[in-house]
């Protein structure tokens, strides 16, 4: 679950933001909450009113909640105020993707902040842990401020900074993964479970036993792990631009790996099974030509380190320098 804290003053588009953000993220098929701190009042005042919930609540019910269809309305009280944190735990039992906070400036929490004037700047100074500065106008603010700049009206380019730098470099670790546990395949083909998808192509590699005439007891997988990881992530990128409606995952394992053992899965999800056929062919060529991961092949009668996974080049010491790949 990521979270975005939205601040400003009041009248200064928080709102009108949020529901952009809402807009922008629901069309990605990411899922999307908001938590919102009502400052002004103790206790906000009853949806149902006169409703049968509300007569148990006066009964003394420390809470109540109506189910209806898809939606689920809870009403709860308590002597303690609710925190931020009891509101966030909510969502991830949800499993929600995002979630938008307006208010709670306090909290330390990953921020986008709206200056609308130059009296505005001061808020700059009160916060923490901000990513983005988001302006009405061009404003000249603190040289000490070392955080992208966006016009308000400006959405399109905010947008695009978010998904790219902010919430895809997250999502990138989670789906382009180099690990030395045995590969779980349901979990990478769930990642790329998509409602616009008609194909979901999944490509294995195992640990084969017989290499022309030499037979393979194991084989160990070597790599520069964060090297090959942005690497997948490269090829991940490469196949959106092929094929813009994909949605791909790759998990390499390294470490010593037995016979059938998994060593790789590639999973596409695409509208139509043509382009998830190809766009895996593709990833696992491209894995082929430059991820920086390697192996040892240990034979019955000895052992010798492959070198590049197309087999082209030997390395003395076993691997490459890390400037040769």
């Amino acid at each position: 679950m990521k979270i975005i804290q939205v601040a400003g003053y009041s009248n200064s588009g928080k709102t009108t933001l949020i529901e952009k953000l809402i807009t922008g993220l629901n069309s990605k098929d990411i899922s999307v909450s908001v938590i919102k701190h009502h400052g002004h009042e103790n206790r906000l005042a009853a949806l149902d009113t006169g409703k049968d919930s509300a007569k148990f609540r006066e009964c003394g019910a420390a809470g109540t909640t109506v189910v209806a269809g898809n939606t689920l309305q809870m009403h709860f009280n308590k002597e303690a105020n609710w925190s931020i944190e009891d509101a966030l735990k909510f969502q991830q039992f949800l499993k929600i993707d995002i979630v938008i906070i307006e208010g709670f400036k306090k909290e330390p929490f990953p921020k986008v902040v709206i200056v609308k004037n130059e009296e505005d700047i001061k808020l700059l100074e009160q916060l923490e842990n901000i990513q983005a500065v988001l302006l009405w106008k061009n404003i000249e603010l603190p040289t000490t401020l070392e955080v992208p700049t966006f016009l308000l009206n400006d959405f399109e380019s905010f947008f695009s900074w978010l998904r790219m730098v902010y919430w895809r470099k997250e999502m990138s670790e989670q789906l382009f993964e180099v690990i030395k546990e045995p590969i779980s395949i349901e979990t990478i083909v769930n990642k790329v479970v998509d409602r616009n998808a008609g194909a979901i192509n999944t490509f294995i590699g195992t640990v084969r036993e017989m290499t022309g005439e030499k037979k393979t007891v194991y084989l160990r997988y070597d790599a520069y792990e964060t090297m090959a990881v942005k690497k997948l992530a490269q090829i991940g990128d490469e196949i959106q631009e092929k094929w813009p409606q994909a949605k791909v995952a790759i998990t390499h394992r390294i470490g010593d790996l037995e016979i059938t053992d998994i060593a790789v899965v590639i999973a596409v999800s695409t509208p139509h099974r043509a382009n998830s056929y190809e766009a895996s062919r593709y990833a696992i060529e491209r894995i082929k030509e430059i991820v920086p991961i390697w192996k040892k092949e240990h034979w019955e009668d000895g052992q010798e380190w492959v070198g590049d996974q197309l087999e082209k080049v030997k390395y003395e010491t076993g691997k490459p320098k890390i400037e040769e790949v």
